[in-house]
């Protein structure tokens, strides 16, 4: 998490570029942006000062096929339920949906 009071420089110096920055809040002024350089990160961060904080990862490599989401549906802390969707082209038939399956692996990272 890069807070206001960081030095990007500082806060992302164990993480290799290209990174991928977004804010904590989703009703910020963009959704996430691909930098390539702390640079490029330090100039994001520039433009939108009224976003902090900031989530900075390094950027996973892909294709749409190696796209998952796991989301963790909680009642103060205990587990109702986990889903992982994958994601994969669309055919030229039909759109294809995404998958929906429990993840019993979740409950390790909850507790």
């Amino acid at each position: 998490m890069l807070e206001e009071s960081d030095d990007p420089r500082i806060r992302v110096g164990s993480l290799r570029p290209p990174f991928i920055i977004k804010p904590a809040n989703p009703q910020s002024g963009f959704k996430a942006i691909k930098c390539m350089s702390v640079s490029e990160l330090e100039a994001v961060v520039a433009s939108y000062p009224g976003d902090y904080p900031f989530l900075v990862q390094e950027w996973v490599g892909g294709t749409d096929k190696d796209l998952y989401f796991c989301a963790l549906y909680l009642d103060k802390g205990d587990l109702l339920q986990a889903l992982r969707v994958t994601s994969w082209r669309p055919t030229r038939r039909r759109w294809d949906r995404p998958r929906l399956r429990c993840l019993s692996t979740c409950l390790n990272y909850v507790k």
